[in-house]
């Protein structure tokens, strides 16, 4: 824990010099880490297209399951980093916006094409081997460069121990990451033998930090600005996936998770071989390399984008595909609270609580386009529908702003010197507009910068120690014909979409480069528009109580918040998302959030066309 806190407090305020109003001055390359042509006089980057699949393909596990690295891999967002439509379309308006930062962008989505010296500009210097994105060396040539390599034996020679390269590493966030420049591949397992290359066991590989070298990322071009518009001198916050773990249950203690637990699910068989090489060991339930994370549409985009990589590697595809669902649907809980509903009344109120089972803020990662909405139809004992609020418009792909009832989104943008903000320009993104996704079990982060940079904002999830990680929706149908006894029933649904309309028509229209913008753009429309994805969902009948006396039916201001009514539903589900068992942390009150007035939170209204 030492060093996962000293390296993220070193990020936050020590890699970027703060300027006047969210401007950042120096380097937008941090110096740290493996610099591009840092490994001139090491080994050079091996053709992962052409040499990891000879050995690391093919086969199944117990449950008829491909399992090996490159299967499992091939079809992910992090092999296809480069190849995502909606990154390209991104990084050209960042490269225009800010000229010079596509580098930083491609630092990440590409750690091979960084440290070959190709990741510039838009990245048309990038070669075929560097299109395979987030592959096979950028985490297994990885180490902790703040110890010593020990030597290893390959192929009946031995080579030499490396030393120690930078006492402050391993650095979090902004892919600062050490590449060994031995031709050796670092992994879990002390014993590894392979013919292609050496090997050596390495707890890094493994780690929770390395994963945070990509998924915590920090602007070197803006700092953010505070609800006033004043300079706190931290780093704007593009991506702080790695600090919401970090400040959560997930990070400590007898139930902690790793990034990899969730997100490498593992294999089911006692005696697996990871590799195909005869002399391979086996492994008992080996993690598999499926990467798994939140963005089906991405993989929908990319297929589209590269035809001939989704021909070639269709059943990975698949496997990607399969994983993400199942990933989304162990994301939330939902559970439907008592309310109110009135014989002869024409309302019906109820609450409906969303619990956040993921090991960091629900949803994560960059904010741009990204969101989750609850959706609440209430039907008669037939089953007919007598109103849906939280509509979705397939056909316009809007979400109805009027019948809105909950959107978990972080809106960050840049704040305008006349006044109001921009959207969708991640280079000059300095404000967090809204951050009401909800908080992992046991949120609490610590110091100024961790705080600063991931406080809930036009949200109230509690103190910044020990934040509820669940939200409870005040949910009211009116205006209803007069209700009859007996039972209605409630459909509660929360959807979770990887992009909006608005940031893809933004990013086609203020393209002046190139046509990156219209290419994504008609990927958009041919993939179904990213139409939001149903991860969760919780039916429940309500009994219509007896009328309220002296009253229309309708609710009673002086009852006791349902006790003339009653909601049955399910048993709630308490597992956690990816097997965890951690506590639910609910502390079984059934209390509203006070919601801010809509002149406090800037909602996002459809751009109509």
């Amino acid at each position: 824990m030492m060093v996962r806190r000293r390296a993220a407090i070193a990020l936050a305020v020590g890699c970027l010099a703060g300027g006047a109003a969210g401007q950042a001055t120096g380097q937008t390359i941090a110096p740290q880490g493996t610099q591009p042509g840092g490994l001139a006089s090491g080994t050079a980057p091996a053709d992962v297209a052409s040499k990891c699949n000879a050995c690391h393909a093919g086969g199944t596990d117990d449950d008829g399951k491909a399992f090996r690295p490159w299967d499992t891999w091939g079809g992910t967002m992090m092999a296809n980093a480069v190849r995502d439509p909606l990154f390209l379309a991104a990084l050209t308006i960042s490269e225009q916006d800010a000229p010079g930062s596509g580098a930083f962008c491609l630092r990440c989505h590409t750690p091979k094409g960084f440290v070959r010296g190709h990741a510039t500009g838009v990245g048309a210097a990038l070669d075929a081997d560097d299109q395979q994105g987030v592959d096979c060396e950028a985490c297994h040539r990885s180490i902790n460069a703040s110890a010593v390599q020990p030597a290893v034996m390959y192929d009946g020679a031995t080579i030499a121990a490396l030393a120690v390269l930078d006492p402050q590493a391993p650095y979090i966030g902004n892919a600062r990451l050490h590449w060994d420049p031995r031709d050796v591949r670092h992994g879990p397992y002390d014993d590894a033998d392979s013919p292609a290359h050496a090997a050596a066991g390495s707890p890094y590989t493994s780690s929770s930090e390395l994963c945070g070298q990509c998924h915590e990322v920090l602007s070197p071009l803006r700092t953010l600005l505070g609800a006033a518009g004043t300079d706190t001198g931290f780093p704007f916050p593009l991506d702080n996936t790695y600090t919401e773990w970090l400040s959560s249950d997930y990070a400590r203690g007898a139930t902690a998770k790793s990034c990899i637990a969730c997100h490498m699910p593992a294999a089911r068989g006692d005696a697996l071989k990871v590799s195909t090489f005869p002399s391979a060991m086996s492994r008992a339930n080996p993690r598999t390399h499926v990467f798994v994370g939140g963005n089906a549409w991405g993989l929908e985009a990319v297929k589209l984008a590269a035809p001939e990589i989704a021909a070639d590697r269709s059943g990975a595809f698949d496997v990607a595909a399969a994983a993400v669902q199942a990933m989304l649907e162990s994301a939330v809980q939902i559970d439907v609270m008592p309310g109110e509903a009135h014989e002869g009344g024409s309302t019906v109120d109820l609450v409906v609580r969303v619990t956040n089972l993921s090991g960091h803020k629900f949803p994560t990662g960059y904010a741009d386009g990204r969101r989750a909405f609850l959706q609440v139809e209430l039907q008669d004992a037939q089953g007919a529908s007598l109103g849906l609020l939280g509509k979705y418009d397939d056909t316009t792909a809007h979400l109805d702003v009027a019948s809105e009832l909950r959107v978990w989104e972080s809106i960050q943008a840049e704040h305008l010197s006349g006044g109001g903000h921009r959207e969708w320009h991640i280079a000059k993104n300095d404000t967090v507009v809204k951050d009401t996704r909800i908080p992992p079990a046991g949120f609490s982060p610590t110091g100024a910068a961790a705080i600063a940079m991931t406080a809930p904002v036009g949200a109230d999830y509690g103190p910044v120690t020990g934040m509820r990680n669940y939200d409870d929706v005040s949910v009211r149908f009116s205006s209803l014909a007069p209700l009859p006894p007996g039972s209605l029933k409630v459909a509660a649904r929360v959807f979770y979409q990887s992009t909006m309309r608005e940031f893809v028509e933004e990013l086609a229209r203020a393209n002046t480069t190139d046509d990156r913008g219209t290419k994504l753009l008609a990927i958009w429309e041919q993939t179904g528009r990213a139409a939001p994805r149903l991860i969760g969902s919780r039916s429940a009948d309500v009994t219509v109580g007896p009328p309220v006396p002296g009253s229309d039916g309708g609710v009673d201001a002086g009852s006791d918040g349902g006790r003339d009514a009653a909601v049955t539903s399910d048993p709630p589900n308490q597992s956690f998302g990816c097997g965890c068992a951690l506590a639910a942390n609910i502390d079984g009150r059934a209390g509203l959030l006070c919601l801010l007035a809509l002149a406090a939170i800037r909602r996002r209204r459809p751009r109509r066309p």
